[in-house]
């Protein structure tokens, strides 16, 4: 008996002491949440994915449809010019407007204007400028018109259709209105400016690019015109044509 009581201390301090090594296994207690903002709502964790910039991006939806601009697969470093003797540069001083046009726009520009002829020509004769495959048409006709009997309306419905040719063929087509005239050729000024008129209506129907060479003359004509005969460009109006086509480029 005496020796049971002798041992007691000793296994009372190893059980104290093997309880006290269990507690030092214990898992820690997780930290408290932080604290909820104010009014109640608690806020989710951010996900850094979100905040990262993503590595490789979408690329960029580019089917839309053609624009003013679009050449398809014709070459955008060509130019066709089409119209009637103030193209074909036939009494204009010096170079005519295409030769001064390709000085400029840094592209191929090729000359088919032809003397005398009408928008109704140019209407029938689009195809040989189009098989070509230009990016650009210059288009200019409707000097001729009033002489041949051709009214304002018809001429206009000539440039539609040309304009429209051109675009079938995803050539940009660039239009321009015939200049008024002075003495001595014959007055037609009056027949000019609604052929001019219907031109501008055309154009913006259309979305064709526009130079309004009627406009841009009617402050002063005899600046622009060969006083030879009143109807042809001088060296001023074939550079100041030369340089609203290339704006349109």
């Amino acid at each position: 008996m005496e020796s049971i009581r002798l041992l007691l201390p000793v296994l009372l301090a190893a059980a104290l002491l093997a309880a006290g090594c269990d507690d030092d296994h214990h898992e820690p207690a997780a930290p408290a949440p932080p604290p909820a903002p104010a009014g109640g709502e608690t806020v989710a964790p951010a996900d850094p994915a979100e905040d990262e910039e993503p590595s490789v991006r979408p690329e960029r939806d580019e089917s839309r449809g053609p624009s003013s601009t679009d050449t398809g697969d014709n070459d955008p470093n060509l130019v066709v010019c089409i119209g009637d003797s103030l193209t074909a540069g036939i009494h204009c001083e010096g170079a005519s407007y295409p030769d001064r046009l390709a000085g400029m726009c840094g592209k191929k520009v090729v000359n088919l204007g032809v003397g005398g002829v009408t928008s109704a020509y140019g209407r029938s004769h689009v195809s040989e400028a189009l098989e070509r495959r230009p990016g650009y048409v210059c288009i200019l006709y409707g000097s001729n018109d009033p002489g041949h009997g051709i009214g304002a309306s018809e001429t206009g419905a000539n440039i539609r259709a040309i304009i429209d040719a051109c675009k079938a063929a995803s050539c940009v087509p660039i239009v321009g209105t015939p200049p008024p005239t002075v003495s001595p050729h014959r007055d037609n000024n009056e027949e000019l400016a609604a052929i001019a008129a219907e031109i501008r209506s055309a154009a913006k129907a259309k979305g064709a690019g526009l130079v309004d060479i009627h406009a841009a003359f009617s402050a002063d004509p005899g600046k622009y015109l060969n006083p030879d005969d009143g109807l042809h460009f001088s060296a001023a109006g074939g550079d100041l044509v030369a340089k609203k086509f290339d704006s349109r480029l």
